[in-house]
């Protein structure tokens, strides 16, 4: 598929993100002092916010070789409690049913270029052990939508 040619494989970086700058490390571990982290996971910045601190990261697919469900991970303290607010407030709900009503069938496409992503995230090392020795895992992996949900294909259920 065109998309996944696009991006890397884990080899270099993709064009959405760069690589952690020294300080980057430091500045995640303060940010996210109030939730289980683990530093190892982060693959590079996303986005950064106008003093030049990590808003976004993007996060490795495997964490010590189980799926990790997420890939983008926000980590500025604003816009965190910003989002939990959100969230707290039934935002998600709201959201999915938005979707439903009024562009059902809509999230598939979102999720399946999710997928495409993580897969191209994963080193091709990786991905070929995982496909022949743990493919139980590597579907689980493979079948992760965004935000860690199960993708299933329309009308089939079938993931």
């Amino acid at each position: 598929m065109v998309l996944y040619s696009i991006f890397t494989g884990g080899t270099s970086l993709p064009f959405f993100y760069e690589s952690p700058r020294r300080a980057d490390s430091v500045v995640v571990a303060r940010q996210m002092r109030e939730r289980r982290f683990d530093s190892a996971l982060i693959l590079g910045t996303g986005s950064r916010c106008r003093f030049g601190c990590p808003r976004v990261i993007v996060c490795a697919p495997l964490r010590k070789f189980l799926p990790f469900p997420t890939t983008f991970w926000l980590t500025c303290p604003w816009l965190t409690r910003l989002s939990g607010t959100i969230e707290s407030e039934g935002g998600v709900a709201k959201l999915g049913s938005w979707i439903e009503s009024r562009a059902p069938g809509q999230w598939v496409p979102f999720n399946m270029f999710h997928q495409l992503l993580r897969m191209a995230l994963l080193s091709p090392s990786a991905a070929r052990f995982f496909r022949r020795y743990r493919a139980r895992l590597f579907e689980r992996l493979r079948g992760g939508g965004a935000g860690g949900i199960q993708y299933q294909e329309p009308h089939t259920g079938r993931v």
